[in-house]
């Protein structure tokens, strides 16, 4: 079980970013895995990695069936974090695309959380849609991240983009 938990989490890692399908399938099994073993806090960690995959895609409701298997108050602080930015990430996708105040308002709700408990010198904090409308963002990912900021301009859009729609 170990064994292959870890090597699918270092395949998810690698394709996350550029093959969500594959990401996607790699998270699944670990999920299937934790949940045969009845390990509930790798299950829990299992599915907070696969919503915004489902998100970024488009898939909703299978992000959002995911998410009411999860019962905050039994999360460890380790995996608070990175619930509230799941959640915001899916509000903040899921508004873009409805148009819904119900919608924002959660979005604003799960970015407060992530404000208040998550830690500030990370790059998931900084890079987080709740962080980003920030006007520290440029500045923030220039000065501790130069090499994604080498293409500048979209850097300078992407602050720009932001500042104008938030």
């Amino acid at each position: 079980f170990e064994q292959e938990y870890n090597i699918n989490n270092r395949l998810y890692e690698a394709f996350r970013k550029y093959k969500l399908d594959s990401a996607i399938h790699y998270q699944n099994r670990n999920l299937e895995l934790s949940i045969a073993v009845g390990d509930k806090l790798r299950s829990m960690e299992s599915a907070l990695r696969l919503i915004p995959l489902h998100t970024f895609m488009g898939q909703f409701i299978e992000g959002r069936n995911l998410m009411n298997n999860i019962n905050r108050n039994e999360l460890p602080d380790t995996l608070l974090t990175l619930y509230y930015d799941t959640n915001n990430k899916y509000y903040y996708h899921y508004n873009l695309i409805t148009h819904l105040e119900k919608y924002s308002q959660l979005y604003n709700l799960y970015s407060d959380s992530i404000i208040l408990i998550g830690d500030s010198s990370s790059f998931t904090y900084n890079t987080s849609p709740s962080t980003i409308h920030d006007h520290r963002f440029y500045s923030v990912v220039a000065r501790k991240w130069p090499y994604i900021c080498n293409f500048s301009y979209i850097c300078k859009f992407s602050y720009t983009f932001f500042v104008k729609h938030s």
